[in-house]
């Protein structure tokens, strides 16, 4: 636990499968392997270079994405996530902070 007591977000061997390809041969094909983090109160960052799997971790984390094929634990002061943890977490997408960016550069403001 941190100094407050609360608000510590921890990931434990966290995996998560996708099955694509037609219904009558389906491949499996995992795209997060063994995952462990702590996330404390304030600032936190998830890096790695393109394709690692952070967007797909932090959608994870979200509650974005199906978790049938998630394997592992998430924990919130180290009692189990419930399934509508969504409900009380947020994520800001990558997108929406790029239009941002683009909105500001096309529409400037009047000093």
């Amino acid at each position: 636990m941190n100094d407050s007591g609360e608000g510590l977000l921890s990931v434990h061997s966290l995996g998560f499968s996708i099955e694509w390809g037609p219904q009558c041969c389906p491949k499996t094909k995992t795209l997060l392997r063994g995952v462990s983090a702590v996330f404390g109160q304030g600032l936190n960052a998830i890096m790695g270079p393109t394709g690692a799997g952070k967007t797909t971790f932090l959608d994870l984390l979200a509650g974005r994405k199906k978790t049938k094929e998630l394997t592992g634990g998430l924990y919130l002061d180290a009692e189990p996530i419930v399934q509508n943890f969504n409900m009380v977490s947020g994520l800001e997408t990558q997108i929406t902070a790029s239009l941002m960016v683009h909105l500001l550069i096309l529409i400037p403001i009047d000093p």
